[in-house]
């Protein structure tokens, strides 16, 4: 099989579009492409807005199985829609490779360069930007990101590090064990860790030598025989032992600082 530059000449080098293809003058002439000049011109250019994107430069050798551009830009993910968030084990330099920028709670352009597509698509909107929950996805008008301005020239991004990343808004199906509906906020929005209430109360109807005697317990507290502490056998008339009634999580559940399943760390990335 004949190559390219043998059946319509040598390849003129030059940057797309200002090198186009151009149609040949006959069906045996050599002077240019047997293919419309429209259709080549159309891959000529999405390659290299390819390559672009990936932050590549052609290098001018052939492409090949195990060695080619285009499918290195590939792997950078040209083909991600800005905005997507990437849960990956990269480190942060491999990932600016990728078009990705870790969630650090960082500061960048509004609307400019190579950040402008994710900027514009996850902006909350002026109607949110002043919401101070929000820990992200914001504009703000000074590079430190501490003025919240619908009209400003930067954008903020969320600090995700030691955060779990939950969907946004409210379930229509299921409810939690109060009757309210499960709500994940709105986007950007940071909520912090909670549990749900532990109720419970004892009573003490009876007492020895000023001492209560507990007689009842309920919710979290219980009783365990007749009393809870049976003073009766332990405290005689002429002692100041005292006792106290104990509440410990930990004794009936693991506990830690922050209320937390268990998990996997991973970076958390936002595609540009």
């Amino acid at each position: 099989m004949q190559n390219f530059a043998t059946l319509y000449g040598p390849l003129v080098t030059g940057a797309f579009p200002a090198i186009v293809a151009k149609n040949a003058s006959g069906p045996v002439a050599q002077d240019g492409t047997p293919y419309d000049a429209n259709l080549v011109s159309e891959i000529w250019g999405f390659m290299q807005d390819v390559l672009n994107r990936a932050g590549l430069t052609p290098n001018g050798v052939i492409e090949a199985a195990g060695s080619s551009q285009f499918v290195e830009a590939l792997k950078r993910g040209v083909a991600l829609p800005p905005g997507m968030l990437v849960h990956t084990a990269m480190n942060p330099a491999a990932a600016a490779n990728c078009r990705l920028l870790q969630l650090t709670g960082g500061v960048i352009p509004y609307n400019s360069g190579a950040y402008a597509e994710m900027t514009r698509n996850t902006w909350v909107g002026a109607d949110q930007n002043g919401n101070t929950a929000l820990a992200g996805f914001y504009r703000t008008s000074d590079a430190a990101g501490n003025t919240r301005d619908p009209g400003g020239s930067y954008f903020v991004l969320p600090d995700a590090r030691g955060l779990f990343v939950r969907n946004s808004g409210q379930n229509s199906v299921y409810k939690a064990a109060n009757d309210t509906p499960y709500d994940g906020g709105a986007i950007g929005q940071f909520i912090g860790d909670a549990i749900r209430n532990f109720i419970g109360g004892v009573l003490s109807n009876e007492s020895l030598n000023g001492y209560p005697i507990w007689t009842d317990a309920s919710g979290v507290f219980y009783k365990s025989g007749a009393n809870i502490v049976e003073y009766a056998s332990a405290i005689g008339q002429n002692t100041n032992q005292a006792s106290a009634l104990n509440f410990d999580v930990s004794r009936g559940t693991p506990v830690d600082t922050n209320i937390h399943p268990a998990s996997i760390s991973s970076n958390i990335y936002i595609s540009y």
